[in-house]
């Protein structure tokens, strides 16, 4: 990759980062705790990976949540926090599968450090893919209303329970 420097014409070099330092580094079919193996990545964000996962133990599917190493997180408590008031949900008028429910946590100590780890069923789509699968790539007005209205009714309830969200 090359790179101009100000208004001269010298160019500088640099070699492209082609590993995050701070993930753990995670291969399909690898098997995590003896229980999960990989089958899949969902995602990623500025603070963690999300792959799709097979449970030996329960015989289903699972997204596993995998943290920056030694990254300080209480998700797995604000994740619990909501879920134990399912009166709540009616209040707020939320459905229970806008709460996901933690299956399992685990640490992994791994080449770049500790990583908390989170399993939980996975969502059935995005928003973004959801979008991609519809006719012109766009919702028809009544869906995108739904949509705006479950996810403000989603964070009211999140707020409601005194967190709030502050990812990248």
């Amino acid at each position: 990759m090359n790179y101009r420097w100000g208004g001269n014409n010298s160019t500088l070099s640099r070699p492209i980062q082609v590993s995050a330092p701070r993930y753990h580094p995670i291969s399909i079919g690898d098997v995590l705790v003896d229980r999960y193996t990989v089958v899949h990545k969902l995602g990623y964000g500025g603070w963690s990976t999300i792959w799709l996962a097979r449970d030996a133990a329960l015989g289903r599917y699972v997204a596993i949540k995998i943290a920056l190493a030694d990254a300080g997180s209480r998700e797995i408590e604000m994740l619990r926090e909501l879920a134990s008031h399912p009166a709540a949900w009616t209040t707020h008028r939320i459905c229970q599968s806008a709460v996901p429910e933690v299956i399992d946590n685990f640490t992994i100590h791994g080449p770049n450090g500790t990583h908390s780890a989170i399993v939980t069923c996975p969502a059935m789509v995005s928003v973004a893919k959801a979008k991609e699968g519809s006719d012109l790539g766009v919702f028809q007005l009544p869906v995108a209303r739904a949509i705006a209205a479950q996810l403000a009714l989603a964070v009211a309830y999140v707020h409601s329970r005194g967190i709030v969200h502050g990812g990248e």
